[in-house]
């Protein structure tokens, strides 16, 4: 297995507004995948439907599911979106299976909430989650979630026919689970091939970086206010720079 490749700077990409809403105006993505995971109903958020893993259109993407569970939350938070209002369960390595169209980048979104329900605790999940052999989780616990979801995002380059997104329980864990996840094709553009790498008084260039598999940390709208999925045709959400910025 290939480990997703982490850089302990931060790592910030500033895209100009032009660019911003070129891209939010003519995106229409090939490979769209939104999966509410658990559910045993399909779930509008911000104008996109989320398909219930449930349903007869989207069973084919469940494998090895025979022992995973699906689970209402019984304390639920009327603040986040549906969603979050159930979860998929997995007592053994289980995986989703996405028919890629368009090879390419793909933005993968895996989206986490405390569990509450009478049968399963948030602090006994302890798991991994590869997405096509990158470890993008490892020992991941949502424990500590209290009044927010949870959202990881990951850009990673697929040069194959399928995407597949594994999770595999820890052996002192008991469990694995996801609310909702969202695989979805990238804008061609949306990362350069080649950036300048700065370390100390030494620039380098850093080639083949739209080929890497990498994870989103922050997103920051530099000078302007928070920008929300509903806003953005790529769904991202961008936060205002007040919190990060230090006179």
């Amino acid at each position: 297995m290939e480990n997703l490749r982490k850089n302990q700077a931060l790592f910030l990409l500033l895209l100009s507004l032009s660019s911003f809403y070129g891209i939010a105006l003519s995106f229409s993505p090939a490979d769209d995948y939104l999966i509410d995971c658990g559910s045993t109903v399909d779930t509008t958020v911000d104008n996109r439907l989320f398909i219930s893993d449930s349903s007869r259109a989207s069973s084919h993407l469940l494998t090895f599911s025979t022992r995973s569970k699906s689970i209402q939350l019984s304390h639920r938070n009327g603040k986040l979106p549906e969603i979050y209002n159930s979860a998929r369960v997995f007592d053994r390595p289980s995986r989703y299976i996405f028919k890629i169209r368009d090879k390419g980048t793909h933005m993968v979104r895996l989206h986490f909430y405390q569990l509450n329900s009478s049968q399963f605790v948030s602090d006994d999940a302890q798991f991994h989650v590869l997405v096509n052999g990158y470890v993008v989780l490892s020992n991941f616990s949502v424990g500590n979630i209290i009044a927010s979801a949870s959202v990881k995002e990951y850009l990673i380059w697929i040069n194959a026919e399928k995407l597949v997104i594994a999770f595999l329980p820890t052996m002192k864990s008991k469990f694995a689970f996801v609310n909702a996840i969202e695989v979805i094709s990238a804008p061609k553009d949306l990362i350069l091939d080649t950036a300048k790498f700065v370390n100390g008084d030494k620039i380098d260039n850093f080639d083949a970086l739209s080929k890497q598999a990498l994870e989103v940390m922050y997103r920051v709208n530099v000078g302007g206010p928070k920008v929300t999925p509903f806003n953005d045709t790529v769904w991202r959400t961008w936060l205002p720079d007040d919190e990060f910025l230090k006179s």
